[in-house]
């Protein structure tokens, strides 16, 4: 007969494979209702005048309802910060600056995607092998589908604008082209990255060689078709950097400070020092610095987002640093260390996973927003809960001693 602790235990392993599906799976919802679907909208498709948001985000937002205590309680500095987020972002509302909120929110999500998921994970191995199964499977149906879109369902109107932005069969749909991947070419990237990574970890632990070689070369030969330059680059810097951390040997705490103050640096440098920049992207991202700090005054030290660029410029200023110190000033550099705690906070087996995600996103922070990217962020927050050193001790609390030597034997 099948303990009632057992049982519990059964039934969490098997709802986190639920929720895994719904967090990794490309779905989503555009909050515009004058679209005949809610799931068909991609950027460079169908404009619309909202934005459209992860269907995690929903998930997240349930998930949070329940289990509040594990994100605030015991937590001094994430209380703090919370409230600091909403006072910064109460004061730009009041100025009619309504893209605060969406930066602020955007990054809560991966705080709340960890402690949650920190909270409700019972045994991290299996979860993170579950983890890595589900993301394979997803990202090998949506290659299977691209090919079958874009060969026999793709009106010649749409395979000519995917022509301009492609070098693949490569859709931004989902299954089907009534489900529209948003950001498609910018953020979804990271998925391809995310699989190439954790498979090339897989190979040096000499776990899953051949369905870990397969990934490898589907989410490589899929990332080329989304042009991501950010996400495509560092798939190719992932042996240099492996050599890198193989020379290096230090703790994980340095490589975060590497990446973040190099970022910084270069976000000032890329700004101020004219070195004859022909991209118009990189172009793009060196006038947001320059005007920002052009027009910066005293009182932006404290209210940053009343830089009269910043209140001028109602999207993205495309650096993640400067986007997030444009709106929170001081208490944006205080997300960066909790941050640094959450990155660093990884078991022994998994150090190498985090310098590879550190790298791309604080490095790749200079061109895009990642960390604070809804659909990235939960994800990454998820994953650096199953990677965490921590143990979740509230959920072993009810267990009997027996079943908690057991748990512990196995997580």
């Amino acid at each position: 007969m099948i303990t009632y602790d057992k049982f519990s235990i059964f039934v969490r392993e098997h709802y986190l494979t639920f929720l895994f599906v719904i967090i990794l799976s490309p779905v989503f919802i555009n909050l515009d209702l004058s679209h005949s679907t809610p799931f068909g909208v991609w950027r460079f498709g169908n404009h619309s005048e909202l934005p459209s948001i992860p269907i995690s985000m929903v998930l997240i937002a349930v998930l949070l309802m329940f289990n509040t205590k594990h994100f605030v309680v015991n937590k001094k500095n994430i209380q703090i910060f919370v409230i600091l987020i909403f006072v910064y972002v109460g004061f730009s509302l009041y100025f009619d600056i309504k893209r605060s909120a969406i930066v602020g929110f955007g990054m809560l999500l991966i705080l709340i995607s960890y402690y949650v998921f920190s909270a409700i994970i019972i045994n991290k191995k299996n979860a993170f092998k579950y983890f890595y199964l589900i993301l394979s499977a997803i990202l090998v149906l949506k290659f299977i589908s691209d090919l079958f879109i874009y060969q026999y369902y793709l009106s010649p109107k749409a395979l000519v604008l995917l022509e301009r932005v492609s070098t693949f069969p490569s859709t931004p749909f989902f299954l089907n082209k009534g489900i529209g991947i948003y950001n498609y070419f910018d953020y979804f990237p990271f998925v391809y990255f995310l699989s190439i990574a954790l498979s090339f970890d897989n190979i040096l632990k000499k776990k899953y060689l051949a369905f870990s070689i397969l990934m490898i070369v589907i989410s490589s030969v899929a990332i080329l078709g989304t042009s991501s330059r950010l996400f495509i680059y560092a798939t190719y810097l992932l042996p240099a950097l492996y050599l890198f951390f193989l020379i290096t040997k230090v703790k994980l705490q340095y490589y975060y400070f590497l990446f973040f103050f190099t970022s910084l640096i270069f976000t000032f440098f890329i700004g101020f020092i004219d070195f004859g920049i022909s991209d118009v992207s990189i172009l793009a991202r060196k006038t947001h610095i320059y005007e920002f700090f052009n027009n910066f005054s005293v009182i932006n030290l404290i209210f940053p987002s009343l830089n009269e660029y910043r209140i001028n410029t109602a999207g993205s200023l495309h650096n993640e640093f400067l986007e997030i110190f444009s709106f929170f000033g001081f208490v944006g550099v205080y997300y960066f260390f909790i941050l640094k705690d959450i990155f660093c906070d990884v078991a022994a087996e998994f150090k190498l996973l985090s310098f590879f995600l550190m790298f791309v996103l604080l490095i790749g922070g200079l061109i895009q927003i990642n960390i604070s990217n809804p659909y990235i962020g939960i994800i990454v927050g998820l994953l650096f809960a199953l990677m965490s050193q921590s143990r979740p001790e509230s959920n072993i609390n009810g267990l009997s001693i027996k079943n908690k030597v057991n748990y512990l034997k196995n997580t």
